[in-house]
């Protein structure tokens, strides 16, 4: 991993979700950084009783050829609703699901003997040799509240899941903590030059860092940033600092 370092801003380049040696890297930069009159910016290429036991967002890949998925926790078996996908994925809210104090959960085309998608089994049929109930998703693949399942693209019947989206690209920002206002607020990660923006996401165990992942849209390292608190975009923070 390489960085760059200048009166205004750094920010480094790097193949992958960051490693334990690049964050060792990234807390090195924070000392860099706080002089900086900006920020240091870096992309990536990397409970309801009555509901899932678990909160967050489940992102799976659904077969094309089933036109009626199902989501079946813990016996309770549910349409999925065209509704629910954005682009390539079906995206299901977890307390949205299941019954009292459910915890598992696996998705089926319609019947038992056909197409399912559990841990080890992608979109191959039920009954004898085919895929197994027990082999459930639970609560315990959901503790960071993102979940994304969808098929090994080295097997085509076998299931890869975890919190990160496949060849996500992440982009990260450091707010150096001489920046109170900052500090006690969200930091927004605006591509239109600050009419919108997206909240950026603490990084855990990283004091003072903040994540965002491209999924589904093109990556860019042409934002601006800005306080969530900030209606008038008073303080908006470029690559270059201020407005840059």
């Amino acid at each position: 991993m390489g960085y760059r370092k200048g009166p205004s801003f750094c920010y480094a380049l790097l193949e992958g979700k960051p490693s334990m040696e690049t964050k060792m890297k990234m807390n090195k930069m924070n000392l860099l950084c706080k002089w900086a009159l900006g920020v240091c910016l870096l992309i990536a290429g990397v409970q309801n009783a009555f509901a899932l036991q678990c909160e967050g967002k489940i992102h799976v890949q659904i077969p094309s050829s089933w036109a009626t998925p199902y989501i079946m926790v813990d016996g309770t078996k549910t349409v999925i609703p065209a509704t629910s996908k954005e682009g390539d994925w079906y995206v299901l809210d977890a307390l949205s699901y299941g019954g009292q104090y459910a915890q598992k959960f696996f998705f089926m085309k319609a019947d038992w003997n056909d197409p399912g998608i559990t841990t080890k089994a992608y979109n191959i049929n039920g009954g004898q040799g085919g895929w197994d109930q027990a082999d459930a998703f639970t609560c315990d693949d959901l503790t960071t509240g993102t979940l994304y399942i969808y098929p090994d693209p080295t097997n085509a019947e076998k299931t890869v899941y975890g919190p990160n989206p496949p060849n996500a690209k992440y982009f990260f920002v450091m707010i150096p903590p001489d920046m109170e206002d900052w500090m006690s607020s969200v930091p927004m990660l605006s591509m239109d030059g600050g009419q919108t923006g997206k909240p950026m996401t603490a990084v855990e165990g990283m004091c003072g860092w903040y994540s965002y992942v491209f999924f589904n849209e093109a990556p860019t390292d042409n934002v601006l940033l800005y306080r969530d608190d900030d209606l008038d975009r008073e303080d908006m923070i470029g690559v270059h600092g201020n407005w840059e």
